[in-house]
């Protein structure tokens, strides 16, 4: 049986260590999330702050962070997607893709 709380489980589960790993894990992701949000114009930047908040209140209720669905899958790349020194990369990658062809010669 397992309890049904997330954060419990994990402790019981993986012990200290692994539950200080887990809530630096999603503490970094929401503060990448929440810069993220910050530094983006649109709407759309908010998506990956409101999913974590989500996701960290309902394994209060629920341990999906043990299992792994797509909620856990979900977090993840929500996390990694709001890495900036990654989206700096693509953001150059994706200039140097639109340059006019007349520059070429």
């Amino acid at each position: 049986m397992y309890s049904h709380n997330g954060y419990l489980e994990i402790f019981l589960t993986l012990g200290a260590v692994g539950f200080l790993l887990v809530m630096v894990f999603l503490i970094s992701g929401m503060k990448r999330a929440l810069v993220f949000s910050r530094q983006q114009e649109c709407d759309i930047a908010l998506w990956p702050l409101a999913f974590l908040v989500y996701f960290i209140l309902h394994n209060l209720g629920e341990c999906t962070i043990l299992v792994q669905q797509l909620e856990w899958a979900m977090c993840v790349s929500c996390i990694a997607g709001t890495d900036l020194a990654l989206l700096a990369g693509s953001a150059e990658e994706e200039v140097a893709a639109w340059v006019p062809l007349e520059e070429f010669g």
